[in-house]
């Protein structure tokens, strides 16, 4: 139970909302200020374009939320632009945008043109703020909104029914701690140096990632080919018509691109074996039963699919968008899943990015998961008496990497499927057993503490975050 006196309530007679803000106003060592007066003017929605693809930077990026991620920075790609750009939702250096519905609501960017040189507008489930610069510095306020104190007040004022949402009015009204303009300077100071250290971490574990492929092309003895320029000469080809007939005429397998990639991998000096020779067993996934289903005999799974596949480590089983599906008895015998089975991602795909991502089934993985994989996805198990699986995931890793599996795809309807008698018939370079573990062991380990520096990265950003709430709690003590 709480009291509240009548001239407390703001906008809404919410219980849960106003035993917040009563508990709120007094909990922070500063000033607290209604985030409208540290406005230098009203907040405003963006754009309502349909977003089209962005070709070049000269083109004005349309922001989206999905640009922005999780830590409020802009992604790297291109993005999006609109047909129609109105100057009104341009962004200016230190406009704040929030996000004010869905799933990323209270997400946010700050527009600093000294890190994004784009001409840029925004959508509209996006509402910009433009700080007084002379209550509060703007990148403060950005930092502030990463905070849990932020979390709580989001918590307790965004609306549940149908989507999420905190529409301007309810931003408008939001309690910030205002500390002397010194406090907020430190503050940024210290989650500046954080994104510092998290971006060179960061950039040490690209690192290590992009030296796997080095080291396995070294390994085999596989010398890619040079890129050549984009002539209409060295795209024009010849094929011979044993190489076609019985098959699909697929003109980008048989380019000198990828005539020389192939040439490149039969020249390695060790043996090959197709794919197919060294497996005892694939099998293609099973979507299963909708986990309301209540017959006792079903098995409950985690179910793979291409979502969980990680580009940059292996496997993503801990994030919060894993789908959990029943499945018969018989139906769960023939698709469960083992240590050291290789996945295969045969449907998917994007513009960018080739379908055949393939994933590696750790002992820790079927430890703490009863496991199976979807409809999308293909499992081989390794005949271990031929090959080590490590090896083979990380040579088939390394295949898609390389663009190798890019013409063993067909694509429909704009999803890209594997061909799969075209993936069981790629040569595998076969070194002898023992020098595949240490090749197969040693990427893993690379692999292993590229994934440390980017939880030590993470943490790095944590422990500035609990900092910058003690200071704002207990003062600069």
């Amino acid at each position: 139970m709480f009291l509240i006196n009548w001239g407390e309530i703001v906008g809404r007679m919410d219980p849960i909302f106003m035993k917040y803000l009563k508990e709120e106003k007094n909990k922070f060592a500063y000033s607290v200020k209604k985030f409208i007066d540290i406005l230098s003017e009203p907040p405003f929605y963006g754009a309502n374009e349909a977003g089209i693809v962005r070709t070049s930077k000269k083109q004005t990026r349309y922001i989206r939320i999905t640009d922005i991620d999780e830590f409020g920075r802009l992604t790297d790609e291109l993005g999006a632009t609109s047909e129609k750009i109105d100057n009104r939702y341009m962004l200016y250096h230190d406009d704040l945008v929030i996000a004010r519905s869905g799933n990323t609501v209270g997400k946010s960017y700050l527009h600093d043109t000294s890190k994004v040189s784009d001409s840029c507008i925004f959508a509209g489930y996006l509402i910009n703020f433009r700080i007084n610069k002379q209550i509060a510095l703007p990148y403060y306020i950005f930092y502030y909104l990463q905070l849990s104190s932020f979390e709580c007040w989001k918590n307790a004022t965004m609306r549940l029914a149908g989507q999420p949402n905190i529409n301007a009015q309810e931003y408008k009204n939001m309690l910030v701690p205002v500390p002397p303009m010194s406090i907020q300077q430190q503050i940024v100071e210290i989650m500046d140096d954080a994104y510092e250290k998290k971006r060179q971490k960061e950039q040490a574990a690209n690192e290590l990632l992009n030296s796997i492929n080095s080291y396995l092309l070294d390994e085999l003895g596989i010398v890619m080919p040079l890129e050549e320029e984009n002539t209409l000469k060295n795209r024009m080809f010849v094929a011979g018509s044993n190489s076609v007939l019985g098959g699909r005429f697929d003109p980008k397998k048989y380019t000198c691109k990828y005539q020389q990639l192939f040439s490149a991998i039969e020249n390695s000096p060790y043996r090959k074996k197709y794919l197919r020779d060294i497996i005892t067993l694939d099998i293609s996934g099973n979507w299963g039963l909708d986990e309301t289903e209540t017959d006792s005999d079903l098995v409950t799974c985690l179910t793979i699919r291409a979502t969980e596949f990680d580009n940059r480590f292996n496997l993503d089983l801990e994030n919060n968008r894993t789908k959990h599906r029943k499945y018969k008895p018989d139906a769960y015998e023939k698709i469960a899943v083992s240590a050291n089975d290789i996945l295969i991602e045969k449907s998917g795909g994007s513009d960018d990015q080739p379908v055949g991502r393939v994933a590696f089934i750790e002992s820790e993985m079927v430890k703490r998961n009863t496991l199976a994989f979807s409809n999308f996805i293909h499992k081989l198990v390794v005949d271990e008496s031929v090959a080590y699986p490590r090896y083979v995931f990380e040579y088939l890793r390394l295949m898609h990497n390389i663009k190798a599996t890019e013409v063993m795809q067909t694509q429909t309807n704009g999803i890209r499927n594997l061909i799969m008698r075209e993936y069981f018939g790629q040569a595998i370079i076969m070194p002898d057993i023992n020098i595949q573990k240490r090749i197969a062991n040693k990427a893993a380990k690379i692999r292993a503490h590229a994934y440390e520096l980017e939880i030590e990265a993470g943490t790095i950003i944590d422990t500035a975050k609990s900092q910058v709430e003690k200071i704002l709690l207990e003062g600069n003590t």
